[in-house]
């Protein structure tokens, strides 16, 4: 199993990334009002990766909409699709095999 826990521009962590295999990739996501924590993310994230087939990109200006607050500045989305690509890329090299359909 492969993790990758995501920073924002700040340095802080927001989320986790994890492979099963190359064609099994889980993303999970810290809310805004809560704490980031490595263990629920790495939980969450792999039992995402073990259902999914594509990886779905959340919007996440649309939870900060949701809580009733203006979204922040930083490119988060960008961000998490770069670090995605580069675990797809990651778990083709680590587990020797290529993906089959990667990005939702």
């Amino acid at each position: 199993m492969l993790i990758q826990h995501v920073r924002d521009v700040n340095g802080r962590p927001f989320a986790t990334i994890v492979a099963t295999s190359a064609n099994h990739i889980g993303v999970a996501i810290c809310s805004p009002k809560d704490h980031f924590v490595k263990t629920r993310g790495i939980i969450i994230a792999a039992a995402r990766a073990k259902d999914a087939k594509r990886v779905k990109i959340p919007n996440r200006h649309e939870q900060y909409r949701q809580m009733g607050t203006k979204p922040i500045v930083w490119p988060i989305d960008s961000i998490l699709h770069e670090e995605i690509q580069r675990m797809v890329l990651r778990a083709t090299k680590y587990f020797k095999a290529p993906p089959i359909d990667t990005v939702a």
